[in-house]
């Protein structure tokens, strides 16, 4: 599968991603990568055919790579762990995305 974004998505300068994973139901795209960095975007699909970036958010809860994404349709929630074992539930309120459930 491939998607096209036509608006760049910033990443701080030399952290590496480690996984990617996409909820092609809801139109949700998250990456992770090294130093904790997790970011959430929202393809919203317009009648042209295109998509608009409609949400961009660093979420922040980890510390070592992300290295997990998985996306729960059903219950619209997100969980992801890190090197570190740390793993997080992620839930969308009002639309921004929170800390639902941490494994400390």
């Amino acid at each position: 599968m491939f998607a096209y974004l036509s608006k760049k998505i910033a990443i701080p300068h030399k952290i590496k991603l480690h996984s990617v994973s996409w909820n092609t139901d809801q139109g949700w795209i998250a990456c992770g990568g090294e130093k904790g960095l997790l970011k959430v975007l929202k393809l919203d699909s317009k009648a042209s055919g295109g998509s608009n970036l409609s949400m961009n958010q660093t979420l922040d809860g980890h510390k070592g790579a992300v290295c997990v994404i998985t996306w729960n349709s059903v219950q619209e929630k997100l969980t992801t762990s890190d090197e570190e074992g740390l793993i997080i539930v992620w839930m969308l309120s009002d639309g921004k995305w929170f800390e639902e459930m941490i494994n400390n």
